[in-house]
């Protein structure tokens, strides 16, 4: 169990930092096939790899005093709370920056329906949890609809080459969901039914 848990917050800071096991190994020269059973709780590690795991993932190894325990981790959910709050925070106004510039793109090109798929796809968005690594990856999907919204300031773009490059970003952020879906929380039983599903109609 311990080995288990302590596998998982590995696991988990190597993807809030966005590493591949095989970039963490070359970093810290612990082989991939040992991180990954590490992160899966199969073997135990060493202090001399533990050290080296800590570095490559921006942490730090410590020895408390078991009575500090309680209180330095509810430091650490607490850090950990503002940032995720901060994140959604943020995730929030990219997205009502990014439907304000749908809307003005719509006005401008009415017959454009992509721009009704965006928005379907911004709401359902708004719905999933963030963090910074998430955010970054939804500000990186959206940047073209800003960009193309500045320009209607000076120029109508061709509508068939509007509709292309919305339909890639439409494209960009369902993928963006899929992701989200996957990571959310799997029910603790079979009748828990999970909220959302993946996409299997992209294609359209």
């Amino acid at each position: 169990m311990v080995l288990e848990e302590f596998g998982q917050k590995l696991l988990d800071a190597r993807k809030r930092k966005g590493l591949s096991q095989r970039t963490v190994a070359e970093r810290t020269g612990v082989p991939q096939a040992h991180i990954s059973k590490i992160e899966q709780g199969r073997v135990d590690i060493r202090l001399s790899s533990l050290v080296e795991l800590a570095r490559a993932l921006d942490l730090d190894v410590l020895l408390l005093p078991r009575q500090a325990l309680p209180a330095v981790e509810g430091a650490v959910r607490a850090v950990e709370s503002e940032a995720s709050d901060g994140a959604e925070r943020r995730a929030l106004s990219t997205f009502a920056q990014h439907e304000r510039a749908l809307e003005q793109i719509r006005a401008a090109n009415p017959s454009l329906t992509i721009v009704e798929k965006l928005l379907s796809t911004s709401r359902e968005l708004k719905l999933m949890p963030y963090d910074a690594k998430t955010l970054k990856a939804l500000q990186r999907a959206l940047a073209p609809v800003e960009q193309i919204r500045q320009q209607l300031a000076w120029a109508r773009p061709d509508d068939a080459k509007l509709g292309k490059l919305l339909d890639r970003v439409n494209r960009s952020l369902r993928t963006l969901r899929n992701a989200q879906v996957r990571a959310l929380p799997r029910p603790a039983s079979r009748s828990a039914l999970p909220a959302y599903r993946l996409d299997e109609d992209d294609d359209d």
